[in-house]
């Protein structure tokens, strides 16, 4: 829970900025989080990087046992607003110093050599140049979208909880985006910051110009130190790969015991924007006593991140070595390994359990005491994280199903102890579930059903979306072995951590009454115990899922804001309306739109709050309810982030909460006051004839107003344009035309409100979500 006494503290902000403040109306944006972990019970120093930080003086971290301290922000400046600074001191020195005009005069050149070399030996005016200039530099070995920094320090308490948390700031603006960290309870070695070195650079004399400015020439002098380490295990080295440099931990290993090296990288930033593949890449290469190579990774399995263990052939010093495959480098290419000779889970079997059971599962992986372990499913039904006691890899997780569950035939063969040549097929009776693994080349397992002529079924594998590296495929054939169906990736948008998705799912209409043969097999030809799916046989029944983007929310008093909410429906049954229900917000406040249209796979959802709504951070959360003949299903949204991979794919990535934060409104929006939309009284849907237009009455507006907001929308509808929203009478009148070659359709559409001033466009307020039909 975010929750105010116990999770976070109230930073006071420490100041340094020498560039104009962002945009009034720009809420922070973290882009990483530096180290993005930390030891239990130790302090340790955070920098976020990002944008929009101006003005940041809170800190909020989810989980209890955390406690932030004093911030102090930094935004660099851009090398333009340097040469701006040059100027304006050289104005303000020829104002205090009149008698320099009449000495320039005697120049061809109009003096300004002479003016700049009077300058130049002002000891309080090159303080500030050279504070200007260093703040430059912190910009130029980063990169505009996370060039400002929040640094702080972070104690945990010692029984503060293992495990990811969110952090989030905020500013007069706003509220940030969460961003990832861990909890551990390993020791942590923390590689210094590209930020803290810069810093030290600058202190440098080497990197001094002749006048007493640094001029950051390369190639430019950098302190000691470099990028080799030496750490004791077991151990999480935190580090950044910048600067296109290969990072190197050394290490003291024994004979005969076997290390694990694991990395989140990829983990702790699923999805980067503007680069290719769209997130850091890391490849661990290890190196022995005599040079020679130990062990490699680059992906390990279908994950990005890479994971190796080794069996140490002699004792001696070790070295783990760090960097990107394609050798790029960046700021937010932040990374933890974790080094150790201690357990590590790579894999589970199997993949689901009936809901409410324990349950006795195969655990692999080096270094375990035992490969049965006990685990507890839900009652709910879903898939789940279980806590395996030791570290795992980070997307492992079992399905707990209602229904019955059986083993595949060669699960089944092997549980035995009796060898079989020849497989036999398993029945399954809808709805049923299997687990099967592919442990051998070529293998595939097979199963039968009986179903009706025309009653459809659904067969449906899970195995990426659970962890396992399995790309399944699956066929469907009758009794003579014709394959009557057959299916390959299903996309799964729901899962948002997923890119390769490798899950099949089949809706397979019987042409016939009989028996029919599912068979599944790995469509790559891979092998390992690890290479599990589940595979769930049943009629297409009605089911739903939700996700909430974005998952934190900026309100302004007396405005409205708006959120989405997407609808994942299952099976193919989409005839069926969602109603959402939203919790946590100030009293008082208004919300429009809240539900999802049978058939739609969104909603827009505008909240209003009161004028008077106190300026808080709170939590909040939304539920969809549908009617169906079985009996109402509720379903939880989960709040996600959408983030963009590779300048293109987009992603709902969950996040541990849904956050809203009651801001302050800028000086600009003062202005704008009057301006109060009301779609309260509307009559809904809202109906368009092709080729006309509509005059929307929006409410009580001022008799008179000098510069009315511009009205756009925030996704344009097919065929619809907005012509103009203006005054008629004392009221607001929005008014929208249909184009001529419109096509019939119904939907929903939401305004944006854009005021004008002296720094460009700015959102005075959005008007909700208004139902509209062209006929």
């Amino acid at each position: 829970m975010l929750n105010a006494p116990k999770i976070f503290s109230a930073c006071a902000a420490c100041l340094f900025a020498l560039s104009a403040a962002a945009q009034e109306s720009d809420a922070p944006n973290i882009a990483y989080v530096y180290p993005a972990g930390a030891k239990a019970g130790e302090t340790v120093k955070i920098t976020l990087g990002g944008r929009n930080f101006d003005g940041v003086a809170d800190v909020y971290i989810t989980g209890g046992g955390a406690r932030a301290g004093v911030c102090t922000v930094t935004v660099p400046l851009k090398s333009g607003n340097y040469f701006g600074l040059r100027n304006k001191l050289e104005e303000q020195y020829v104002k205090e110093h009149p008698e320099v005009v009449e000495e320039m005069k005697k120049f061809e050149d109009g003096g300004q050599a002479y003016l700049r070399k009077l300058v130049n030996a002002d000891e309080g005016i090159m303080k500030k140049l050279a504070a200007a200039d260093a703040s430059v530099y912190l910009r130029k070995v980063s990169s505009d979208p996370m060039a400002e920094t929040v640094e702080f320090e972070l104690t945990l308490s010692p029984d503060a909880a293992k495990g990811e948390r969110n952090i989030l700031v905020r500013s007069r603006k706003g509220l940030s985006n969460p961003a990832r960290f861990f909890v551990s309870g390993t020791d942590e070695f923390v590689k210094p910051s590209l930020r803290d070195a810069a810093r030290e650079r600058i202190k440098l004399p080497k990197n001094w110009g002749r006048e007493g400015i640094r001029t950051w020439k390369d190639p430019i002098a950098y302190p000691e130190g470099g990028n080799e380490f030496f750490v004791e295990l077991p151990i999480i080295a935190n580090g950044q790969i910048v600067e296109a440099k290969t990072d190197a931990y050394s290490f003291y290993a024994k004979a005969g015991e076997t290390v694990v090296i694991d990395v989140a990288g990829r983990r702790l930033l699923p999805y980067i924007s503007d680069a290719v593949p769209g997130w850091f890449q890391p490849v661990v290469r290890v190196t022995g006593p005599d040079g020679r190579e130990a062990a490699y990774c680059d992906d390990f399995f279908h994950r990005p991140d890479p994971h190796l263990s080794f069996k140490v052939p002699e004792s001696g010093v070790y070295r783990a070595e760090i960097f990107d495959a394609i050798y790029r480098s960046r700021e937010d290419f932040v990374y933890r390994m974790s080094i150790s000779a201690g357990p590590f889970v790579e894999y589970v079997f199997p993949l689901g359990a009936r809901s409410g059971t324990d349950a006795e599962f195969e655990i692999g992986g080096p270094n375990l005491p035992s490969k049965k372990m006990k685990i507890s499913a839900p009652k709910a039904e879903g898939d789940f994280a279980p806590d395996f006691g030791f570290p795992a890899a980070c997307d492992l997780k079992i399905k707990s199903s209602p229904e019955n569950s059986k083993l595949s035939p060669a699960e089944s063969v092997k549980l035995s102890g009796r060898p079989a040549e020849i497989l036999p097929s398993v029945p399954l009776t809808p709805p049923e579930s299997a687990d099967g693994r592919f442990e051998a080349a070529g293998s595939r397992d097979a199963y039968r059903f009986d179903a009706a002529q025309g009653a459809k079924v659904v067969l449906e594998t899970f195995a990426r979306r659970l962890g396992s590296p399995a790309d399944t495929y699956i066929t469907v054939s009758d009794s003579s072995g014709k394959v009557l169906a057959r299916a390959d990736d299903f996309e799964d948008p729901s899962c948002g951590l997923v890119t390769a998705h490798a899950d099949s799912r089949l809706i397979f209409t019987p042409p016939f009454t009989g028996t029919f043969y599912a068979r599944v097999e790995e469509l790559t030809g891979a092998f390992s115990p690890a290479h599990a799916y589940r595979l769930e046989i049943r009629r297409p029944r009605p089911s739903f899922e939700l996700r909430t983007v974005p998952s934190s929310l900026n309100f302004l008093p007396g405005r409205t804001s708006v959120f989405r909410v997407y609808a994942f429906r299952a099976d193919g049954i989409e005839d069926y309306p969602i109603r959402l229900k939203v919790s946590g917000l100030p009293e008082g406040a208004k919300i429009f739109g809240a539900e999802i249209p049978a058939g739609e796979p969104y909603a827009d959802v505008g909240v209003w709050i009161p004028k008077n709504s106190a300026k808080k951070v709170f939590e909040m959360s939304v539920e969809g309810r549908a009617e169906f003949p079985e009996g109402p299903m509720v379903k939880k949204s989960v709040p996600c982030e959408d983030m963009m991979q590779a300048f293109y794919y987009r992603h709902y990535v969950p996040s541990l909460g849904m956050w809203g934060s009651v801001n302050s409104w800028n000086i600009f929006g003062r202005g704008y006051d009057a301006i109060r939309p009301d779609v309260s009284k509307l009559e809904s849907p809202i109906k368009f004839k092709r080729g006309g237009s509509v005059s929307i009455d929006l409410g009580k507006g001022p008799s008179k107003f000098k510069n009315m907001p511009k009205a756009e929308f925030q996704e344009a509808p097919d065929g619809l344009s907005i012509k103009r929203f203006f005054l008629r009478g004392g009221r607001l009148v929005l008014e929208i035309s249909c184009a001529q070659d419109a096509k019939p359709r119904r939907g929903a559409f939401v305004v944006n409100l854009l005021g004008k001033h002296w720094r460009g466009m700015f959102l005075v307020d959005k008007i909700p979500p208004l139902r509209f039909e062209i006929e």
